[in-house]
């Protein structure tokens, strides 16, 4: 069995994703994530192994449904949502920090 973070970015950030809707009460649970965006709710298991992958489909249609930025999926933003106003105070704050980081890398 995989760990976590041994999976490939877009299947760890669907599974945070997954993790997040249901933190905030968009879906009651793994099951209801999972039918939301096309995929087998039965099969719930393996996607958290890494035995069974996110498609293509599957993200975009997640991309969609809960307003996430594409390019978190692939690892190319540090922020999950595509609007800004969608954010909470604490998400804005870590952007915030993420891109101070950022920033102050670049200048070393």
């Amino acid at each position: 069995m995989k760990k976590t973070e041994d999976l490939v970015i877009t299947d760890r950030r669907m599974l945070e994703l997954m993790e997040f809707t249901i933190t905030k009460g968009k879906v009651g649970t793994k099951a209801e994530f999972l039918a939301s965006i096309g995929a087998n709710p039965r099969n719930q298991s393996n996607y958290q192994t890494g035995h069974q992958r996110f498609t293509v489909d599957m993200i975009r249609k997640a991309a969609e449904v809960y307003g996430i930025d594409t390019n978190w999926f692939f690892g190319f933003s540090a922020r999950m949502k595509s609007n800004l106003k969608d954010l909470s105070t604490i998400e804005l704050l870590k952007l915030a920090v993420s891109e101070a980081e950022k920033e102050l890398a670049k200048k070393k």
